[in-house]
């Protein structure tokens, strides 16, 4: 394991992470058979900036999980929906959030938060992390101020 996603790099939070997105990855693969290129965990743990609490002996995670998924047709929102309902219940956290696109919408994004996000501070958990070439080079200087004034990309607004 040479990615820690969590701030305190401990291996016990890790290996917490990386199994509930071992179980993320099998539940969507099942879901969407053959249409998923890759799958990336954007937001705190896609930075490496996860937090964790320790109940009763056992790590969860404080927040949600942001898994942006490249997939390689449009997928069905509402599966889509269904699909993150029943990880959260499955895994027993707030939320898992799940944004999918296609390849080709990768290469069209401009200067913004969630393009800087994918491209510099993600981490690709399955498939070909080739697909996040597909985002332009950003200056972070380019991106609108309104990016900053806005929630995050992947904070979901209540």
């Amino acid at each position: 394991m040479s990615f820690s996603y969590t701030a305190k790099a401990r291996k016990e939070h890790d290996l917490r992470v990386e199994s509930d997105l071992e179980q993320i990855a099998t539940r969507l693969l099942a879901d969407f058979p053959g249409q998923i290129e890759a799958l990336v965990l954007v937001g705190s743990f896609g930075r490496g900036e996860g937090t964790v609490v320790i109940r009763d002996g056992e790590v969860w995670p404080v927040h949600d999980y942001d898994i942006v998924i490249v997939g390689k047709d449009d997928l069905p929102r509402e599966k889509v929906g269904w699909a993150r309902l029943e990880l959260a219940k499955t895994l027993g956290i707030p939320q898992v959030d799940l944004f999918p696109y296609r390849r080709g919408q990768l290469s069209a994004f401009g200067p913004s938060l969630l393009a800087l996000d994918l491209k510099t501070a993600s981490h690709v958990f399955h498939g070909d992390a080739s697909v996040l070439d597909a985002i332009r080079p950003i200056d972070p200087t380019k991106i609108p101020i309104e990016e900053g004034r806005r929630l995050p990309p992947t904070t979901p607004r209540r």
